[in-house]
């Protein structure tokens, strides 16, 4: 049996803004308890900046969250910030923010004429600047994950070990393959790096690049393979 993937991604490569208009996912659903959420206008750090007048030009998207400690999810609207990792709700006309922690939010976003489901979940292992709290978009999602960060925090994201004067700012985005093994490891659209930043998969991913005549070269294609890579696993 073929494995359930995020076939839609597949025709989609390059960023989407989360807070594009979704479509009412979960709109009809009731909420059977209210988690604990605070107001910005309440926060002790706050600096006066009216986070009504920050999104006054953005959709509130309907959205579904869950939490890690396994409450009832929530169906709500929500701007998702993807480059500054931060989940805001809107409960009348009040933006909050969630204090119970959230591991995964889902939503549809508007693509051309159509519309794109969009998964970010966290609570991977940490790995080198990104810690557990990084969401990640979820390209993939089987026994073999196939991850993409956008947040501005990985402009950070440098090698400790690579001598200071080698090191050079990465892409806006990186991606990740969350392994079988629970390990999590930077991966790049190239067959060969490919091969070695996963060597568990080497000779699956060269029996697959070459039967299927499929070069690695950009987010599509990866998607693609990995694809080809769980249903092999099965």
């Amino acid at each position: 049996m073929k494995i359930i993937f995020l076939t839609v991604l597949l025709a989609v490569s390059g960023n989407i803004k989360a807070q594009t208009t979704g479509t009412g996912l979960g709109s009809g659903s009731v909420t059977t308890q209210r988690m604990e959420v605070y107001s910005w206008a309440q926060r002790p750090d706050e600096d006066g900046t009216n986070l009504q007048k920050k999104f006054i030009k953005q959709e509130w998207t309907p959205g579904i969250v869950k939490f890690r400690s396994g409450r009832p999810d929530m169906h709500v609207p929500m701007i998702f910030d993807i480059f500054n990792n931060m989940l805001y709700y809107l409960q009348d006309s009040i933006i909050m923010e969630f204090v119970d922690s959230v591991s995964q939010i889902t939503f549809l976003a508007n693509f051309n004429k159509d519309t794109v489901l969009m998964i970010f979940r966290r609570f991977y292992p940490s790995v080198q600047t990104n810690t557990s709290a990084t969401f990640y978009r979820v390209l993939v999602d089987a026994k073999l994950t196939l991850l993409k960060c956008e947040a501005k925090s990985i402009m950070l994201f440098k090698d400790p070990a690579t001598p200071e004067e080698k090191k050079k700012d990465p892409p806006h985005h990186l991606y990740f393959a969350y392994m079988p093994s629970g390990d999590i490891v930077l991966i790049e659209p190239n067959t060969e790096k490919l091969m070695a930043a996963m060597p568990e998969c080497r000779n699956l991913i060269s029996d697959i690049t070459k039967r299927a005549k499929l070069k690695v070269k950009d987010e599509r294609r990866m998607i693609e393979l990995f694809v080809h890579l769980n249903n092999a696993m099965q």
